[in-house]
């Protein structure tokens, strides 16, 4: 036979199983817990922009990908830098880097070396649209959604962090 301490061993360890780690998650939920490390290094906006509500022409890149979204007037040196910066970082998403499309909207023709980089004109944009994507990087999703904003001062370093984690867990390509 057993005894009642044995019996009371199992239901304490079953409580200790279940009920702790439950209880730990409703004290960081009613206490509002974050972490303190901030895995998302970019903005995300809090309503998403629609790319047919600020153009009137679809955005260039590839069909079904992301896209990161470069909005300047005149693409000069620290322009072509941040460019130069963003194509190593899409080359180092390896594999994954079929999901990502890099796209440019400029007023002036540069000289594109780079293939897999989609040049379009702002013209179709109205003028407060320009002003507020200028001197950041958008990213936008496979649906035309304007979603999360880095600064041109951004290391392209932490754009791959960001980029990388939202191919891995949603890319559907």
């Amino acid at each position: 036979m057993r005894s009642k301490l044995y019996s009371r061993t199992i239901v304490l360890i079953m409580f200790a199983m279940t009920g702790l780690p439950l209880s730990f998650a409703w004290a960081m939920v009613f206490t509002d817990w974050r972490p303190s490390e901030i895995t998302a290094k970019g903005e995300f906006l809090s309503e998403p922009i629609a790319w047919d509500s600020i153009s009137s022409s679809p955005l260039a890149g590839e069909e079904g990908t992301w896209r990161l979204l470069v909005v300047e007037e005149a693409c000069q040196a620290k322009c072509l830098e941040r460019l130069e910066s963003y194509r190593r970082m899409h080359v180092a998403l390896g594999r994954k880097s079929d999901g990502l499309s890099r796209v440019l909207l400029t007023q002036e023709q540069i000289d594109n070396q780079d293939k897999f980089l989609y040049l379009d004109s702002f013209s179709s944009l109205d003028a407060d649209s320009i002003s507020n994507l200028k001197h950041k990087a958008w990213l936008v999703d496979p649906k035309g959604w304007l979603v999360m904003s880095f600064k041109a001062e951004q290391d392209a370093a932490e754009l791959h962090k960001d980029i990388l984690k939202l191919l891995k867990n949603n890319f559907q390509g």
